[in-house]
């Protein structure tokens, strides 16, 4: 992480987190400064430092592999330096490799928001610099931007220049991983963190599997779905006269039809899920941004009901279907179980009018048939 700390206060902040081992690069005046801490069980090897970077070499149950805590040049005329640096770190080894930590770069447009316009061959640069390294963004779950000018003016510049980089071989190694955005705890940058626990991982999966049945409107966008809801609806009416049974029937087949749907979308790695998501993200800010300009009445009867609401949804960066955050309606981020059971209810009574409509087309067409 970056410090803008001197030695002696960077050892103290590890002695009060607890750390037993630590690597400090000094803080240059009131800017840049590098801590790498890490914890007594870990098997971590500090190969090479500098001004900008921490390089060292992890041996995990899962392997031997290579963490590099990085902090881009804050200058945006000496970039090319911190991108050559990359790239010769990358000829350096062969291990699987992540690279963490603030970037000063964004990848796309709609990674930033508010102040001046991010310079398109500073993104090309970077994007051309990942490509040479085979690295590739490892997504993340929680806010999208990571970095803030000041905390007073909402208007102010927004960035996310914090991220994870990994290569395929070390995301083929951490299957299970997830990268979490979390709050800004009084700094201009939010704290990020990744979690490589197959154990836990595969402890909240097994969780999942158990989960009872929930409705998902994404399913209503399909072609096929109301043909789909009617002959499961249909099918369940004939195998009892239970309410209960006949919509926990509805439920199992709508389950069953939608795994089958989306069996391609299980082989896919993560890594080509977050870039399709930040293709998906322009394209949703492209769209947003064409109601905008239409009349203000369609504005008022369109943007709310389809863009707004789905795009934070499409934008909520959810590795697996399982909730650790909730934005609430007015854009604070909930944590606590409780908080986000709330802000599900509130949805649940949002989406009730569409409900209510599906269950009427059903009921007509039943007494139809």
């Amino acid at each position: 992480m970056e410090t803008k700390l001197s030695g002696s206060k960077a050892y103290r902040l590890k002695e009060n987190l607890g750390f037993l081992n630590s690597i400090v690069v000094e803080s240059v005046g009131n800017s840049d400064g590098l801590a790498l801490m890490w914890k007594e069980e870990i098997n971590l090897t500090v190969k090479l430092m500098g001004r900008f970077f921490v390089d060292t070499v992890i041996l995990s149950d899962e392997g031997l592999w290579r963490f590099m805590g990085f902090y881009g040049n804050p200058n945006k005329s000496l970039h090319t330096l911190s991108w050559d640096l990359l790239r010769r770190m990358h000829s350096q080894m062969s291990l699987p490799w992540i690279i963490g930590g603030d970037f000063n770069e964004i990848l796309f447009p709609s990674e930033k928001f508010g102040g001046a316009d991010s310079i398109q061959s500073g993104m090309d640069n970077f994007h051309t610099t990942i490509e040479r390294c085979n690295l590739n963004d490892l997504g993340w779950s929680g806010p999208r931007f990571t970095w803030r000018k000041g905390v007073q003016n909402l208007n102010n510049a927004h960035e996310h220049l914090d991220r994870f980089l990994g290569t395929q071989s070390w995301t083929d190694m951490f299957k299970n991983y997830g990268v979490y955005h979390g709050d800004f705890y009084g700094s201009d940058h939010r704290a990020i963190w990744i979690l490589t626990d197959r154990v836990l991982a595969s402890k909240l999966n097994a969780k999942r599997k158990n989960r009872p049945f929930y409705f998902e409107p994404a399913w209503m966008m399909a072609e096929s779905f109301p043909k789909a809801f009617r002959d499961s609806w249909m099918a369940s009416k004939r195998q009892s006269e239970s309410l209960l049974e006949q919509l926990k029937s509805c439920g199992n087949s709508l389950q069953a039809l939608t795994k089958a749907n989306s069996a391609s979308l299980e082989t896919m790695d993560f890594p080509r899920i977050a870039k399709l998501r930040q293709e998906l993200e322009r394209a949703l800010l492209v769209e947003e941004h064409y109601w905008r300009q239409r009349s203000r009445a369609e504005w008022l009867k369109f943007g709310d009901k389809n863009t707004k609401y789905f795009h934070r949804k499409a934008s909520a960066r959810k590795r697996n279907n399982w909730i650790t955050s909730i934005e609430s309606d007015d854009g604070r981020w909930v944590t606590e179980d409780s908080h986000i059971s709330v802000e599900i209810a509130k949805y649940v009574h949002f989406i009730k009018p569409y409900h209510d409509d599906m269950l009427n087309m059903v009921t007509e067409d039943s007494h139809t048939s």
